[in-house]
């Protein structure tokens, strides 16, 4: 039986294939972190299909290579060494760090290269040497520079390394320029004295025609050494991404702050209306709106009238007004000053308690919130008055967000057997972190364990909970997420980062660790360390 797929012209074979296996042109040239995962799935993999694919991959897939770790540069080390030919394919090359001595057989066997992206930003256990000694054996025509500002010695190697082979490089037409003149501090002034050098480097280059920078405050006087370039044609200055396609939109709002700048000048804000007179008015309102006919399908209602620390004057709110609000769905609560008659009762699906609400929470547990699936409490929120409302309402709960001041004093697992999400937030004492989960803990629903505050390295406990977690006693759990981290971008950050091997031991058990981008899976082969420093 013959296949159809060897009767397709090698050009339209080609076609095909194309997509599936060149990175485009748009992730070539982003010069945004990226965090540093395991690909999902390997474009070498449709070189297998066949003969003919093979011979028409190859070239495709060799066309632009993107290096992101060590281990990938030393793999394409070991395949030019064996197979040279393969490096004439390469045209586009992103590198993201040094890569030893690699980098120089890399380069040497990649003669063809037209488009060269390169970073400065080399770590104190990486080493440029390779690369350093390789810029002489390429001639692209477009370079892209990335500089992070490290200023470490090995980044300086590298930076004099390109200075003086831009003048050698006869093919350069285009250069993209990384340096802003407007930052400030430490950064700033690395910034000026490598714009600075590079300025004069680049302005020794016989065929540089385009040059790109970043759109700052001010004009980079560092390029102004370039204006007088005989080959020189164009100085594009772009937005920074968050600027990109909203020029309408920035022009607005320009002149949006100076017409605030204005009136602030012309108008200073009047004294602020006395606490007791704010609270009146607003207690007014909110009786008022308890009388209207809109009381019966409001759905979320925000009770936040006073700042309490601000306030001379505590008029009470009697939790009986609740009651006219009988589609009330989501309930905010910011109050402190509370009351309650012996027939006040209300239901929502969502509630939010803000501030100190010891009272709030004492007259509202014995209250039957039959719909009640939500509940959000924020640090201030009394812990004793918690561990009595979550007791009382803790079982209806899908998704329950509380300090560790409060979870740590209770059972949370056995209070809430229907829990799918559990959202720790900011401890209030600074030696609050038992561990949540230990090796007899066990919950059916919980699907989601989210760290809800920047928690840069995970503590000893949260590390032990995850140790002791037992994934059949979790049939349900398949995310943790750190929401105030963000997963490495470089293999020397993936070798430090202490939730990257939190995700190894979670990945073993069946769950994904993700960031605050809800990005995660597993690292890059060769970049995480040994598991048992845990």
């Amino acid at each position: 039986m013959m296949f159809a797929g060897i009767h397709i012209p090698d050009e339209i074979l080609s076609e095909i294939l194309t997509p599936l296996l060149q990175l485009s042109d748009d992730i070539f040239e982003d010069r945004r972190s990226k965090p540093l995962l395991a690909p999902g799935f390997s474009s070498s993999t449709y070189l297998l299909v066949c003969k003919a694919w093979l011979r028409i991959a190859t070239p495709l897939l060799y066309s632009v290579v993107l290096l992101r770790t060590t281990a990938q540069a030393a793999a394409l080390e070991a395949v030019l060494e064996s197979n040279e030919e393969f490096g004439l394919c390469i045209k586009k090359l992103r590198l993201e760090g040094g890569f030893g001595d690699a980098m120089h057989t890399i380069l040497r066997c990649a003669p063809n290269i037209t488009d060269f992206y390169m970073t400065l930003d080399v770590w104190g256990s990486d080493t440029p040497t390779g690369l350093c000694s390789g810029l002489s054996c390429v001639n692209p025509k477009r370079v892209i520079l990335v500089d992070k500002l490290r200023d470490n010695n090995r980044s300086k190697k590298l930076f004099k390394a390109l200075l003086a082979v831009i003048p050698q490089w006869n093919n350069l037409t285009i250069f993209e320029f990384p340096y802003l003149y407007d930052l400030s501090g430490d950064e700033g002034l690395v910034a000026r004295r490598r714009g600075e050098a590079l300025g004069l480097g680049l302005s020794r280059s016989p065929t540089l025609q385009t040059v790109l920078a970043e759109w700052g405050n001010a004009f980079p006087p560092n390029l102004r050494l370039l204006i007088a370039l005989p080959t020189l044609k164009a100085l594009h200055f772009t937005y920074p991404d968050h600027f990109r396609g909203r020029d309408d939109e920035l022009k607005d709002m320009v002149g949006l702050y100076r017409t605030l700048l204005r009136a602030f000048r012309e108008d200073p804000a009047p004294p602020a209306d006395p606490p007791t007179s704010a609270r009146a008015e607003a207690l007014a309102q909110l009786y008022e709106l308890a009388d209207a006919p809109s009381s019966e399908t409001l759905l979320r209602l925000n009770a936040y009238t006073e700042k309490p620390h601000l306030s001379t004057e505590r008029i009470p709110l009697d939790l009986s007004i609740l009651a006219s609000f009988s589609s009330l769905r989501d309930l905010n609560w910011c109050e402190s000053g509370v009351s309650c008659s012996p027939s006040a009762s209300f239901d929502a699906r969502e509630l939010q308690i803000h501030g100190d609400a010891e009272v709030f929470l004492e007259a509202a547990t014995p209250f039957s919130l039959p719909s009640l699936g939500e509940v959000y409490m924020s640090w201030k929120v009394d812990r004793v008055g918690a561990f009595g409302f979550l007791d009382v309402h803790g079982s209806k709960l899908s998704r329950l967000s509380a300090p560790m001041d409060i979870l740590e004093g209770m059972d949370v697992m056995e209070a809430c057997p229907l829990l799918r999400c559990l959202e720790i937030e900011r401890p209030m004492r600074c030696d609050a972190g038992e561990e949540l989960i230990t090796d007899t803990s066990e919950h059916d629903t919980l699907q989601v364990i989210r760290f809800d505050y920047r928690l840069d390295d995970p503590t000893p406990a949260v590390i032990q909970s995850f140790t002791n977690l037992d994934p059949e006693n979790f049939p349900a759990l398949r995310e943790v997420q750190a929401k105030g981290w963000r997963w490495p971008t470089s293999e020397q950050e993936v070798r430090r980062s202490k939730w990257v091997r939190v995700s190894e031991v979670l990945r073993g058990k069946g769950i994904v660790l993700t960031d605050g981008e809800r990005v995660g899976g597993a690292a890059r082969a060769g970049t995480v360390q040994d598991i048992d420093v845990l």
